[in-house]
């Protein structure tokens, strides 16, 4: 058993502009932030971090172009225990879109960001971070660096009720932590060691899709697939490992009366190792909504299942009902209503497979009442 203690202190004092001429609208925003957090479990950790701020940017309309400029330029000074540092940190964001015709429109982006870790992550201090896993940080002050950029192109018809969409992004992140993993007393222990690697994500996102007049039909496939890369320690040095992932869903939505909607989703993702797809995992969700006058009444199953017979299927359901007027709202909820007692997941890699169990809490009920003064 772990007794710890964490406290913080937050705040973020700002002041905003914003000012429209023609085609160009501009906005600003600058502050100041502070962040304290504090760890103590036997003796004390303390972790201190102030920013001063701009954040400019600007909206430019050209026909049928968009641009937006904007960036976050920040001074941050952190300190914990002994260690310190001052940071100028340019964060920019830039990114296009055209109208190429009524129905086809393209779209370019790039965005960059730094953003300096707390102070679980660079605690010398072994945390329980769950029931069975622990962490154990850097003893220094730590940042996630972030390099994104995507495109994409999209078609939609509003005679046919066709639309289709397909973008592509890159996630680069810089220096992350590589972590030594260990077993010990059941427990699963990671440890920061003093690599740093860069990690690198490609994804393809399609979709495809029709609207029908009848019942506000809607029916949509969905897909994604991506290739990363990133450092695993094997043996004490830092080994490079590949992800392939992929999923594809389909999406239905319909009314079918004023006081009835349905929405249903239905799909699998599947994990590669060495080029075969050893492991699919299937889900599909159902949602009802009944709205007759000032009435709500939801209700949401969920369905998960798996190739792997060892990992239990699992069945979710939600039921909410409300009653509203323009000063009340009174809410009744039921969650997990059928008892699922625990959730298995498993992950694989080429060197790893990761089983996930949790353990639910049974049968919830919840009454809550808002009022709108």
């Amino acid at each position: 058993m772990q007794q710890l203690n964490m406290s913080q202190l937050y705040w973020d004092v700002y002041g905003y502009y914003e000012h429209d001429w023609k085609s160009v609208s501009l906005r600003g925003k600058a502050g100041a932030k502070m962040r304290n957090q504090q760890l103590e479990q036997g003796t004390k950790d303390t972790y201190e971090e102030y920013q001063v701020y701009a954040e400019p940017s600007a909206n430019v309309t050209v026909k049928a172009w968009k641009f937006n400029v904007a960036a976050r330029i920040s001074t941050i000074f952190r300190k914990y225990k002994d260690r310190s540092d001052t940071r100028l940190v340019l964060m920019p964001h830039v990114s296009a879109s055209c109208r190429l015709s009524p129905t086809w429109e393209a779209s370019l982006s790039y965005n960059y960001d730094w953003q300096p870790a707390d102070i679980k992550t660079i605690s010398v201090l072994p945390v329980y971070v769950s029931q069975t896993q622990k962490l154990q940080g850097t003893g220094d002050t730590e940042q996630t660096m972030m390099h994104l950029g995507s495109a994409s192109l999209s078609y939609r018809s509003a005679a046919t009720g066709w639309f289709t969409g397909i973008s592509f992004s890159y996630l680069t992140n810089m220096q992350e932590i590589i972590y030594q993993s260990a077993v010990q007393q059941n427990v699963y222990v990671r440890t920061a060691t003093d690599y740093r690697k860069n990690r690198h994500v490609a994804t393809l996102y399609g979709n495809l899709g029709k609207s029908f007049v009848w019942s506000s039909l809607s029916v949509t496939l969905n897909g994604s697939y991506s290739v990363g890369d990133y450092f695993l320690l094997m043996k004490n040095v830092p080994e490079k490992q590949k992800n392939r992932n992929g999923n594809v869903h389909v999406e239905m939505s319909l009314r079918p009366a004023t006081w009835l909607s349905v929405e249903g989703k239905s799909g699998c993702s599947f994990s590669l190792v060495d080029g075969v797809a050893d492991y699919w995992s299937f889900e599909h969700q159902l949602k009802l909504f009944f709205t007759p006058g000032n009435w709500l009444m939801g209700w949401t199953n969920d369905f998960y299942h798996s190739n792997d017979r060892s990992v239990s299927t699992a069945f979710f359901s939600d039921v909410q009902l409300s009653y509203h007027t323009n000063s009340i709202e009174v809410v009744l909820e039921c969650t997990n209503l059928f008892g699922t007692k625990s959730f298995e997941r498993r992950y694989m890699t080429r060197n790893l497979k990761i089983h996930t169990l949790n353990t639910l809490r049974q049968r919830e009920i919840l009454a809550r009442v808002i009022f709108n003064i």
